[in-house]
């Protein structure tokens, strides 16, 4: 580069050398360098004056930060060494001023998410935009902290968002699964959907490339035969829970006869129970947000009418001790009655929820699997014939073998 008086510099370059790609060490010490050669100096300096530049330029913590700043200053630096500035000279020397340089509190909120926001931030920071009900919500906020202890432990809680690569994601999430006990192939996948859907915001807004969870290949979830329950263990779990309480005895009836789901029942509304047309109506946030109006079956009168009783229509129709009240309460309250009330006291391994299986079950067998779909609220009867009525292939291969079709 010739420049004024007989000066010239061979370039103005910038440490690392990769310091404009992705894969540049933040961690590293940024500056500029350049070697200014004036004739009237070579005899002293014939290789010319080495000039380095840092101002200030480490004390940012992200790569998206660094990256734009030091090509802020090598413009400047090139357009003052144009217009004359020589180190040789002090009288001609202009001082290089950069724009002020801004270290963000790292514990302070963020406003808006840009590539260079640190990945586990920008994914909390999605989930603020997520229309999640509030358990989601907290899974979700849970996988995030252990996305990031683990990548603490691999050195990548660095990373800006817009830095982190596929390969990033999935080493992140084999740690948490080989660290953790708890983290188990179901928890693995649950986690690559959590982030799929953080993804998709993150995405629309350009401050990730694209949605990397998607490219993660899900982990084989080894099959254990689930445990169901019997007539006997029904019969002992009705006496027992009418006798000792009444409250969680009733929640148990409407839920298996509602073949709805524990957290829309979590949700209802005194005003959304019909009991003359038998109906209730229960907004449906899993999938495409919807009002949804279910049939409460003749059999689950007496329950309803009962829970019914005392429920102001702006009142939850389960609330605390599972009866009317204005506080909404969490559905995995149930399953900490359920082990309390029932799985100890009784000896009984099978989960709550599985009565919901239970009545899908004996749904299909006694009307058909488009029945048993609807009760649940599918639109169609693919998870009520495979999921659900776990006794179907039973029944099909009995009915298989009393076929009497000849050749």
């Amino acid at each position: 580069m010739n420049l004024p008086n007989g000066c010239y510099v061979a370039d103005v370059t910038i440490h690392p050398p990769n310091w404009n790609t992705k894969k540049a060490d933040v961690s590293l010490i940024w500056y500029l360098q350049y070697r200014f050669k004036d004739p009237r100096y070579l005899g002293e300096f014939p290789f010319g004056k080495l000039i380095i530049k840092k101002s200030g330029l480490n004390r940012l913590k992200t790569l998206g930060d660094k990256q734009e700043t030091v090509a802020q200053m090598r413009e400047m630096i090139i357009e003052q060494l144009q217009n004359g500035y020589n180190p040789f000279n002090e009288m001609g020397a202009v001082e290089i001023k950069v724009a002020p340089i801004v270290v963000q509190d790292e514990s302070a909120p963020i406003t808006e998410v840009l590539p260079s926001t640190q990945f586990i931030k920008a994914f909390r920071f999605s989930l603020t935009r997520s229309s999640n009900v509030k358990e989601t919500v907290k899974d979700t906020q849970s996988v995030l902290r252990k996305l990031e202890a683990a990548a603490i432990r691999l050195k990548f809680d660095k990373l800006s968002i817009g830095e982190l690569e596929i390969r990033h994601i999935k080493l992140i999430l084999d740690e948490c699964h080989r660290h953790d006990p708890l983290f188990s192939a179901k928890r693995f996948n649950k986690a690559k959907s959590y982030l799929s859907g953080l993804f998709k915001y993150l995405v629309e807004v350009g401050a990730a490339h694209g949605n990397m969870a998607l490219a993660i290949s899900p982990m084989k979830e080894g099959f254990t035969e689930p445990k169901m329950f019997t007539q006997d263990d029904i019969d002992k779990i009705k006496e027992h829970l009418y006798k000792y309480n009444r409250p969680f005895y009733n929640f148990m009836m409407i839920f298996f006869y509602s073949g709805g789901r524990m957290k829309e029942l979590m949700r209802l509304k005194g005003r959304g129970v019909d009991l003359v047309e038998q109906t209730y109506s229960v907004m449906v946030l899993k999938g495409k947000t919807r009002s949804v109006t279910r049939t409460i079956r003749n059999v689950a009168i007496p329950f309803w009418k009962e829970q019914m009783l005392n429920c102001k229509p702006d009142e939850y129709v389960f609330s605390k001790d599972l009866l009317p009240g204005a506080n909404q309460i969490e559905s995995k309250q149930i399953s900490r009655r359920w082990t309390k009330w029932v799985m100890k006291p009784l000896g009984i391994k099978t989960t709550f929820y599985k009565l919901k299986h239970l009545n899908a079950d004996r749904t299909l067998k006694a009307a058909g699997a488009k029945m048993a779909a609807g009760q649940m609220g599918h639109t169609s009867t693919r998870m009520a014939e495979q999921v659900y009525a776990y006794n179907e292939n039973k029944r099909i291969h009995e009915g298989l073998k009393e076929l009497d079709i000849e050749l």
